[in-house]
């Protein structure tokens, strides 16, 4: 089985080289790996710490993108890239906090081919503490969702970052580049309405999540534009009509008051 670890790069090399260091490091049998990276720097910083990987016999697909196709486009670009029969989109700033990641996952697919997705839990790792928060699905979060209640995703991303998901190459679709802030639960609502997998928790954290990063996408909107994020909410609903679910949980009328005042009706 070909795993396909997809990084979409932008600046950040001391970073970027732990990344790298996290797959390069993984052992077991029963999967191959494929490294993909795209780069949207304006530097030659993150080429250069692949070219240390690779002068060492590391193989990586490397990409610079020429002009720069920001955040979205630069994550569609890595993921098409991949040629593997697992995917997973692992972040600059993100690592694997086990070796033995990528055979998990080979043997979690294996053996059971209806499965499409896996969501892992993670570490959050902030600069200068001690204290490692974790998060991730709740094993009736994905009950939930495998019964088709994709829209539990909906008011809390419980799957993290993209660098915790992992699915099959058919299950693959595009980020939608109208978000910025939520362009992973939009992707992920978009693999489970459109591609229907059933997903896989895997209870331990895996996944070591960099936060408080001046770099992040995440940080740099909230902390600047916090409106940003209310509207993107908004298109969210209006693009995935979730009417149903809405009035599971707030009744029709409250629901309907609401719609009418955001404009969604």
């Amino acid at each position: 089985m070909k795993i396909s670890i997809c990084i979409p790069a932008y600046e950040a090399p001391r970073l970027l080289f732990r990344a790298l260091l996290s797959v390069v490091s993984q052992s077991g049998e029963g999967f191959q790996t494929e490294i993909v990276v795209t780069d949207d720097s304006r530097s030659d910083a993150v080429q250069n710490v692949v070219r240390q990987f690779q002068d060492k016999g590391t193989d990586i697909t490397y990409v610079r993108n020429q002009p720069s196709l920001g955040a979205p486009g630069n994550w569609n670009k890595a993921l098409r890239l991949a040629t593997g029969d697992v995917l997973t989109l692992l972040h600059h700033d993100d690592f694997f906090l086990r070796n033995d990641y990528l055979a998990k996952l080979a043997q979690v697919y294996s053996s059971d081919p209806s499965i499409g997705m896996t969501m892992a839990r993670s570490s959050w790792i902030r600069p200068l503490s001690p204290t490692r928060l974790q998060r991730g699905p709740s094993k009736r979060q994905i009950l939930k969702l495998n019964a088709g209640y994709m829209l539990e995703l909906f008011g809390t991303n419980f799957a993290s970052t993209p660098s915790a998901v992992t699915f099959r190459s058919q299950c693959l679709e595009d980020y939608d580049k109208q978000f910025k802030y939520l362009l992973d639960v939009d992707h992920y609502l978009a693999i489970l309405k459109l591609r229907s997998p059933r997903v896989k928790r895997l209870d331990k954290p895996w996944i070591g999540i960099n936060v408080e990063d001046p770099g992040q996408i995440t940080n740099a909107i909230v902390f600047r534009n916090p409106d940003s994020i209310k509207a993107e909410w908004k298109a969210l609903f209006a693009k995935w009509a979730p009417r149903d679910f809405l009035i599971r949980r707030l009744g029709a009328t409250k629901i309907s008051k609401a719609l009418e005042k955001d404009g969604l009706t």
